[in-house]
């Protein structure tokens, strides 16, 4: 009896790791753990302070703010290459399918090496930067080349964008540039495991960023039903909402109107098959045959809500695609049946169900969508008294702040967040009672947070900071070369391009209120800063 006991146990175990023997599933368990353990080193070496971003070169900043963490590295890079000097810098060819692998990796590379070298100039800090930059561009040359690179690069590259947090502590936009970040992590701990055991078999690296991904859409989709979104939210107001932030703020809002017009429609058809796509892609990493199915659904998700918002995640459709094309390839299947193993499929499915927050730290991405939304439309006057709209993109890499609503610039709290977000339904039912601004007044008088008068300082500082550099008449580094924005916005002028001094700047305060799908405007001013002959900055409408 114990020896049939022994045996079933024996054959469950063994279907369960299906080819695999224990060391193949400790080795997918290591590299999941090489991977986090590489997260959280990288994003400590670039968590910077204000005093270390103010200085002219990051990496060095980063040496002198935590010099036995970055000397300890050294110091064991230096005995990998005199223990193993082979193993540490091999080519890409070398590792298991490593040719296609660089393929996936390339555009991943050139995208953040272009963001995290041709962003315009950080006027807030007052840097250029430019080791920094030449040193990013040196080092994606070299992980094109050899994988050892890829580690070096990734810290580099999150020193420059991290300095973006500054002043508001985040960015809107850290999930989506960061998930390809993860990506390359994913593949540094392939090529760690491969220095550290021999290793060369890599396809435990696509179970992976499967599950990076994953986690993306899995636990917003699961905030979305703590918060009753499919219950609560209204599809049809956030294209309104959008052009109210930006998206086609050149015309005259009838695209937002068709959108919206769309969905109102099918409203509850797209949030259910919004839901299902992002809960649905838990399920997805259990099996790869399910995840070539589940990832163009995710790239045409992308595309749709580009159409309706102007949200462009083109990062995103990067990793996705290129995931896609090495699923779809036939050489490749007998490699990618390696993770087919009910084993590993379990241990990616509890990977992101259980630890997808620790392990991958997603944005929830969540919010009901309310039918008042803002946007700033922000005008200079030059020093002749030519007028110009000075859009998102005349604010470079930090006009994403200001088309996500991030600045604040009355002592008043907004109703709603960038782009009509509520973070739940408790406020849902007083504005969907608004009739007029008189209603919206109202409700607004008693919002007053004394809590936001840190943002409020913060935001002002930030438009002091640009009209300070905009008054000195030079063009921002790099002229039109710039990568393109996450979030998509314009106004109903040609954006101001720096050809002239300006003296002035008039922030006013764009109110919408949804009334199905023909929204009332009001435009208020609400701060006004005047640059004096002495090189002050004096500010109206601070109250």
């Amino acid at each position: 009896m114990t020896n049939d006991v022994a045996g079933r146990k024996s054959r469950a175990v063994r279907r369960l790791l299906g080819s695999d023997s224990p060391g193949d599933l400790a080795a997918v368990v290591g590299l999941f753990a090489v991977f986090l353990v590489l997260d959280r080193l990288t994003k400590q070496l670039a968590s910077l302070s204000e005093f270390s971003l103010r200085q002219p070169v990051l990496s060095v900043s980063a040496f002198q703010q935590r010099p036995l963490l970055v000397g300890g590295l050294l110091v064991c890079g230096a005995i990998g290459l005199h223990v193993g000097w082979q193993r540490v810098m091999t080519s890409w060819i070398v590792l298991d399918h490593g040719k296609e692998l660089r393929l996936l990796t390339a555009p991943l590379i050139v995208y953040l090496a272009w963001q995290s070298s041709l962003y315009s100039y950080n006027f807030v800090l007052g840097q250029t930067h430019l080791i920094d930059r030449v040193m990013i561009v040196l080092l994606a040359v070299l992980a094109l080349a050899r994988p050892a690179f890829l580690l070096p690069f990734i810290v580099q590259t999150r020193l420059i964008v991290g300095q973006f947090d500054f002043p508001f502590g985040t960015r809107a936009t850290s999930n989506i540039s960061g998930l390809l970040i993860l990506a390359l992590l994913a593949l540094s701990a392939g090529h760690v495991l491969h220095m550290a055991t021999g290793r060369v078999s890599t396809s435990a690296i696509v179970l992976l960023l499967s599950a990076a991904i994953s986690s993306h859409f899995y636990l917003p989709g699961k905030s979305k039903i703590a918060l009753d979104w499919l219950g609560l939210s209204d599809i049809s107001d956030l294209p309104l909402s959008s052009y109210t932030a930006g998206w086609q703020g050149h015309s005259d809002g009838s695209w937002s109107r068709s959108m919206s017009e769309l969905t109102q429609a099918g409203g509850k058809v797209v949030l259910g098959a919004t839901l299902l796509l992002e809960l649905g892609a838990l399920p997805a990493v259990v099996n790869y045959r399910l995840l070539r199915i589940w990832l163009p659904l995710a790239i045409s998700f992308h595309i749709v809500v580009f159409a309706m918002t102007g949200f462009w995640f083109l990062p995103w459709i990067l990793l996705e695609l290129g995931l896609l094309l090495l699923l779809v390839r036939p050489p490749l299947r007998q490699w990618l049946s390696q993770n087919n193993t009910p084993a590993r499929g379990l241990f990616a499915f509890l990977s992101v169900f259980l630890a997808g927050s620790t392990l991958f730290h997603p944005q929830g991405l969540a919010w009901i969508d309310a039918p008042v939304s803002y946007g700033y439309r922000i005008e200079g006057v030059g020093e002749n008294g030519q007028r110009y709209s000075v859009n998102p993109d005349s604010f470079g890499y930090l006009g994403q702040e200001l088309t996500f609503f991030r600045l604040r610039m009355t002592p008043e709290d907004p109703l709603s967040g960038g782009y009509g977000a509520l973070p739940d339904g408790s406020e849902l039912a007083s504005l969907q009672q608004i009739q007029s601004f008189a209603d919206l007044d109202r409700l607004q008088a008693d919002n007053v947070n004394p809590s936001s008068a840190a943002t409020r300082e913060r935001s002002i500082a930030f438009l002091e900071s640009f009209l300070a550099y905009a008054n000195r008449g030079e063009q921002p580094f790099p002229s039109g070369l710039s990568p393109l924005p996450y979030f998509w916005a314009s106004g109903p002028e040609q954006s101001y391009s720096f050809g002239e001094p300006l003296s002035r700047l008039e922030v006013t305060i764009l109110t919408s209120i949804h009334h199905g799908g023909d929204p009332e405007f009001r435009r208020q001013l609400v701060l006004v800063l005047q640059m004096q002959e002495d090189g002050t900055i004096t500010i109206e409408g601070d109250t």
